[in-house]
């Protein structure tokens, strides 16, 4: 009996605390957006050291993604106001921006212009 509970337990965490809830979010649109400008800035190239700690004098990089350096790209952020959402009859009503609400765009500025 004690078996049966710990193997009905283990296949419950296994069914609610799924990998599934860590899938990648789906895209939004196709739409259309009209909404006054708020602000709009430029944020330069950003070089971001990866984290890590000396150990006898020896650099030891923390483990996964925090350990390697990487670039953050220049971009422009864009916050829109009072706006204006019109989608695709063939878009997701659900994955989709609402009137009047504040919107802000990230754009990654290509590399070489």
């Amino acid at each position: 009996m004690k078996t049966t509970i710990s193997i009905l337990l283990c296949l419950l965490c296994q069914c609610l605390f799924s990998p599934s809830f860590a899938a990648p979010i789906p895209r939004t649109g196709p739409m259309h957006i009209e909404g006054r400008i708020e602000s709009i800035t430029w944020s330069p190239a950003l070089f971001v050291r990866g984290k890590g700690v000396y150990v006898n004098g020896k650099w030891c990089p923390m483990s996964g993604s925090l350990g390697h350096d990487r670039t953050i790209p220049a971009r422009y952020t864009i916050i829109l106001q009072n706006t204006k959402v019109t989608t695709a009859p063939s878009a997701d009503p659900s994955r989709s921006f609402k009137n009047g609400s504040t919107i802000t765009l990230v754009i990654n500025h290509p590399e070489n212009d």
